[in-house]
């Protein structure tokens, strides 16, 4: 499988744990000749916009109901999952849709400036890509809960619980 980026006439993958600034010895990070990033721009501006608004809908709802709503354990884990989606799509989104339309990584003046900036979206994008995957798996325990084991869940899941879930959640 090929990767996204070209540099120079060598396959470089842009993750984190094969990413080497000594191998940088361009000033251009290309997009892979069979990848056509005008096309991938589009889509992922498709994406954007329908994922700020949508997400920010649910932010904004949820929060003009006042703290009685977020009370519920099962709509403050929806509302951290609208929250993260927002992260990526604000911090990471906009970044992909330049490099993509410019068929090439241009955040930086120099090499270890580009490698810098591409680190830092790779590790924003794996933290937040992480914290949207332990919410959907707490969502997924908590409904299974709600619906099997019904009278202890509405015993023991209060908002403390819940808070407690997600600070375990954000320490690890």
């Amino acid at each position: 499988m090929e990767s996204l980026w070209k540099m120079d006439n060598d396959t470089m993958d842009i993750g984190l744990e094969n990413f080497t600034t000594s191998s940088l010895n361009s000033s251009r990070w290309l997009l892979a000749e069979d990848i056509h990033g005008a096309v991938v721009a589009v889509f992922v501006i498709l994406e954007f916009i329908l994922a700020l608004v949508a997400n920010t809908f649910i932010v904004v709802q949820t929060i003009c109901h006042g703290a009685k709503i977020l009370k519920k354990s099962s709509t403050l884990l929806l509302f951290l999952l609208a929250i993260s989606n927002l992260f990526i799509v604000v911090f990471y989104m906009p970044f992909m849709i330049v490099a993509s339309a410019a068929g090439e990584w241009i955040f930086g003046n120099s090499d270890s400036v580009r490698s810098t900036v591409c680190q830092i979206q790779a590790f924003i994008f794996v933290f937040a890509i992480t914290a949207f995957i332990h919410i959907l798996a707490v969502i997924s325990v908590d409904r299974c809960v709600s619906i099997t084991k019904s009278e202890f869940y509405r015993k023991h899941m209060t908002w403390k619980v819940t808070i407690g879930i997600i600070i375990f959640l954000m320490v690890n």
